[in-house]
Order: C-alpha cells, then sequence, then structure tokens
C-alpha cells in the first residue's frame, strides 16, 4: 500500500509541474521488511501513539517539527517491503530525496519478510543496501533499529546495541566508506528515541545542504 501510495503521489507531482522544494521540506524514504516493526515505527512517528504491538502498512505522511527558530516538514515515504512490491519500489527515487532510512528490528530471530524467510537484518544486506547503492549513492543513509522493546522483554534473539551497531557498520558503498552515516534505535512501543531520531533527520539533510 505505502509504495503504491508513493508511485502515485510522484506521478501526480511531475504531471502537475511541481515547483521546487524548499529548504524546509525533507523527503525521506524508508526501507525495511515486512513485520520488521518499519509500520509501527511509521505509526508512531505520525500520531505519537506509544505501545503499539502491531500496526497496518503506513502512507506517505508530512510531520511538522521545530529546530531552532525554524520549521521542517519531513515527508516520510514509506515503500512496501514485501517480494511483489520489489519492481515497484524503485520508482519511489525518482523523486528527489533527501535521506533514507533502512529500518531494522533488534530480533535476529524475526523471519519477517514475507516468504522469503529473511530476518530484517538480512533484508538489510541483500535487499535495502543494494537498492541504496544502486538508486541513490549520493543521499544520506541512517539505520533505525527498532523493537529494543525486547531486550528487556527477554527476546533470546535481541541484540545488544552494539551488536546493531556492528550489524550497520558492516556495511560498505561501492568506495568502500560506511554506507550509513548514522545509526540510532527507536521503540515505537515505549515511545523513546523519536525526537532523536527527527533531529538526526534534520542535521543530517542541513549538513548535505550546506555543501
Amino acid at each position: 500500500v505505502g509504495v503504491a501510495c508513493a508511485v502515485m503521489a510522484t506521478s501526480a507531482g511531475k504531471a502537475a509541474g511541481a515547483a521546487a522544494p524548499s529548504d524546509s521540506n525533507i523527503r525521506v524514504v524508508v526501507l525495511g521488511a515486512t513485520g520488521s516493526g518499519v509500520s509501527e515505527l511509521m505509526q508512531h512517528v505520525e500520531t505519537g501513539e506509544t505501545d503499539i504491538d502491531a500496526a497496518p502498512p503506513v502512507a506517505e505522511f508530512t510531520r511538522t517539527v521545530q529546530r531552532g527558530s525554524k520549521e521542517y516538514a519531513i515527508t516520510f515515504v514509506p515503500t512496501g517491503g514485501c517480494e511483489e512490491h520489489d519492481r515497484l519500489r524503485p520508482l519511489v527515487f525518482l523523486e528527489p530525496t533527501d535521506l533514507v532510512l533502512c529500518v531494522c528490528s533488534v530480533d535476529s530471530t524475526s523471519e519477517g519478510y514475507d516468504d522469503r524467510g529473511m530476518t530484517s537484518q538480512q533484508a538489510m544486506r541483500d535487499i535495502w543496501a543494494p537498492e541504496v547503492k544502486l538508486h541513490c549513492p549520493d543521499v544520506p543513509v541512517l539505520a533505525v533499529g527498532v523493537q529494543t522493546e525486547k531486550r528487556d522483554e527477554g527476546c533470546e534473539g535481541a541484540l545488544s546495541k552494539e551488536q546493531m551497531q556492528a550489524v550497520a557498520d558492516s556495511w560498505v558503498n561501492s568506495e568502500g566508506k560506511a554506507l550509513f552515516c548514522h545509526f540510532l534505535e527507536v521503540s515505537a512501543k515505549n515511545g523513546e528515541g523519536t525526537d532523536e531520531l527527527l533531529s538526526k533527520i534534520v542535521e543530517t539533510v542541513r549538513a548535505r545542504r550546506a555543501r
């Protein structure tokens, strides 16, 4: 659903001759395996709700945030993580993109990538990293670990923050440099890390535009 909405929005924008975005508008493409917690994260970012156990796919939405004296409109474009969306998903990159979020659960045993039976760490390695390298090699990418509450719930497959950082650091771009410019964690269930995520998005995009 998310990727279809994103594609339709992209086509409509081009057909309407949309004006160039202002420096207060930020477009973020969100990649994440089905069942990895990406839908819960997006619902939490959009609504502020917490204690989310499961959420349906979220369509494109805009979240307004205030940083200093300036207001930013961050448009999040969630993409479909299932196999049937593989050929559609790259179309979201036709629209100018400021930043990409790669979302990965801390649960190393959760095989949420539909019928492929991949964990979200495997999907990051085999699906998201190659797509980012191919379609937006010059766009900054943040790695986001989610479902961190599973550590406190005693989930045997829950990786520590240090282990998740190592996973993120292990992916490199075509030049051998780290693919992700930063790694951070968010819990949609507990409402932890959201402000840091929004601040890091603004900070990263501002730094890129200032070059």
